[in-house]
């Protein structure tokens, strides 16, 4: 026996085949490779499940964020339909002058008188208007003191004017309206 290699003999006692070390290398080479390949997989999953969670958190927020002005809107509006109440509710209060006082002012208007300015300041009424005669002013003046609902009706002033070939009279008068009469509030 020689002694150069201690395992010599146990070596070729023993005989493992090579196809076999090959196959079995071969597997374990791929059992590797597969499980390599999984575990990226798994993790390029759960990456994507992360960011998906991320942008439904985002879509979350938006809506939140959404929601939120949305809110601020309607608490917006809501003050201003508070204060567009107060207003009207105000205004109903101390607003003296109506639909119906107008139409009334309007209606005692004989033909040949027209009307070119109303202002209202507090209980006073101011018109200017122009008519065909003097008559036409004075008829319109008795109309109006008839009335329950007017007071204090002067005539400032009438002015005389041609225009083309017939003649204008343009007058200022002033009212105080006193209320009463059978004037309904709207």
């Amino acid at each position: 026996m020689n002694d150069y290699n201690f395992f010599e003999p146990f070596y070729k006692k023993i005989k493992i085949p090579y196809k076999f070390l090959c196959f079995f290398f071969t597997f374990i080479i791929i059992l590797l490779i597969f499980l390599y390949f999984n575990n990226t997989i798994h993790k390029l999953e759960e990456r994507i499940s992360n960011q998906l969670k991320q942008i439904n958190q985002l879509d979350e927020l938006n809506v939140l964020n959404t929601h939120k002005e949305l809110e601020r809107k309607v608490n917006e509006f809501s003050n201003q339909l508070t204060d567009i109440e107060s207003f009207i509710k105000t205004n109903d209060e101390t607003y003296w002058i109506n639909k119906n006082i107008i139409d009334e002012i309007i209606s005692y208007i004989p033909d040949g008188l027209t009307f070119k300015e109303m202002n209202l300041h507090e209980k006073t009424i101011s018109i200017s208007a122009e008519a065909t005669n003097k008559y036409l002013i004075a008829e319109y003046e008795h109309y109006l003191r008839i009335s329950d609902n007017f007071a204090n009706i002067y005539v400032d002033s009438i002015n005389e004017s041609i225009n083309g070939q017939r003649r204008v009279f343009s007058f200022n008068m002033t009212m105080t309206f006193v209320g009463g009469g059978d004037i309904d509030s709207e």
